[in-house]
């Protein structure tokens, strides 16, 4: 049986490797501009919520500015854990076809999540503020699984 399935890989030609290069850095831009955003977003709610003013130019000029300046740190950590989770799932899914595109979501939720709580433990503290809360913590879990998805549409059109 595992010969059998073996004999049915596809070659990584030079087209199918670019193509799967190309998903992946699409399913991390995808997945940190996501969590990125949530997390400022949550962060500005926050300051709401304490009764402080936020014009929608300063949202836009906030979520920029954290973009650009979070890219090098959470976004690494993302393209890490993508680098990681996607092959295994994809890996894995090459016996199971049918469950695809649920394991590359999966995979992407899950190296999102663990990126929070490895960081959690070695820092004893949430360096994105948006994962003190449960609701927080789930939003940056999506974006993580819509990363995967991403991943999933592009890698195999």
């Amino acid at each position: 049986m595992l010969g059998h399935l073996l004999n049915e890989v596809k070659p990584l030609t030079a087209t199918v490797m670019a193509r799967i290069a190309a998903a992946y850095v699409l399913a991390v831009l995808v997945a940190y501009l996501l969590a990125a955003t949530a997390a400022t977003q949550a962060v500005l709610a926050g300051l709401e919520g304490l009764g402080v003013t936020i014009t929608l130019g300063e949202r836009i000029s906030t979520t920029g500015h954290d973009l650009l300046g979070m890219l090098p740190s959470y976004g690494l950590l993302i393209a890490i854990g993508f680098a990681i989770a996607l092959p295994i799932a994809a890996a894995v899914s090459r016996f199971l076809p049918s469950w695809r595109a649920f394991g590359l979501v999966a995979a992407g939720a899950l190296a999102v999540g663990l990126i929070h709580i490895g960081l959690n433990s070695v820092f004893e503290t949430h360096l994105v503020a948006a994962t003190r809360t449960t609701v927080g913590m789930l939003v940056q879990v999506m974006a993580g699984g819509l990363g995967g998805y991403a991943f999933y549409r592009l890698r195999d059109p």
